[in-house]
């Protein structure tokens, strides 16, 4: 499942890009939605692919026969909806069409990483280090915790039915970010507390956030600094331009 929806308001990276919406926000010479279908085509872990995101993705040529489904306010709901399309009892994987690096490397390991011991859900983490050292000039807001820094990657693999309590538990949260009060109750003071003195390990932090949901939740640290890059930003969308194109040159 690739998330494709679009922030309200005015977005500065699609008038940056000249582009309908951010999916098809070019980096060398494809979308960054081509990019992401591309390498999850060429995965030996993926089967059948769809896209959540607007109706303009619907003309793009590169989506093929590839099901598109309209998207929701939010990214939590927006899951919630994609996988009202789906059969229950299939794993699926969840990752973003701004993950313009992604790479069919990057997916096969992570999803065979988190078959090798399945919980109802993985999510895929980088060190901070890692990603710095590759892309000193991406602007990365990490996880702090008590035994290093950590990074998203958008990678998320949701193993079992039970694994639908995640987005609902987002749901909840994103709900409420108006009320940051509410939201953190969600979430837990104590973990908050707990975070903000940098007193948990990456493991209690999950094991803490899966309690809360109610399922088990795992994460799997990447080799790849590629995988903790999105675009977020005209900054981080010339970073990753710069990097495609030194690629392209090497």
């Amino acid at each position: 499942m690739i998330l494709a929806g679009e922030r309200r308001g005015e977005n500065p990276l699609t008038a940056a890009g000249g582009v309908a919406c951010k999916a098809l926000l070019p980096i060398g010479d494809r979308s960054m939605l081509q990019r992401v279908l591309d390498a999850l085509r060429r995965a030996e872990t993926v089967d059948e692919i769809i896209v959540c995101g607007p109706a303009a993705l619907s003309h793009h040529p590169g989506m093929n026969d590839t099901p598109l489904v309209a998207a929701a306010e939010t990214p939590a709901l927006s899951v919630l909806s994609a996988l009202e399309t789906l059969s229950d009892d299939e794993p699926v994987l969840v990752t973003t069409a701004d993950h313009a690096l992604l790479r069919a490397e990057i997916v096969d390991y992570f999803v065979s990483a988190a078959n090798a011991a399945p919980a109802d859900v993985t999510a895929g983490v980088a060190r901070l280090e890692l990603v710095r050292d590759a892309y000193p000039q991406l602007k990365k807001t990490p996880h702090r915790l008590r035994g290093g820094s950590w990074c998203g990657c958008n990678l998320f693999l949701m193993h079992t039915p039970a694994a639908r309590a995640a987005p609902e538990y987002w749901r909840r949260v994103e709900a409420n970010r108006k009320r940051p009060w509410r939201a953190a109750g969600i979430v837990g003071w104590s973990f908050l507390l707990r975070y903000l003195l940098r007193s948990m390990t990456l493991e209690s932090a999950t094991r803490h956030i899966a309690n809360r949901m109610g399922i088990n939740v795992q994460t799997v640290a990447l080799p790849f600094a590629e995988a903790a890059v999105d675009v977020d930003s005209v900054a981080d969308w010339e970073v990753v331009q710069r990097a495609v194109e030194l690629a392209s040159e090497a």
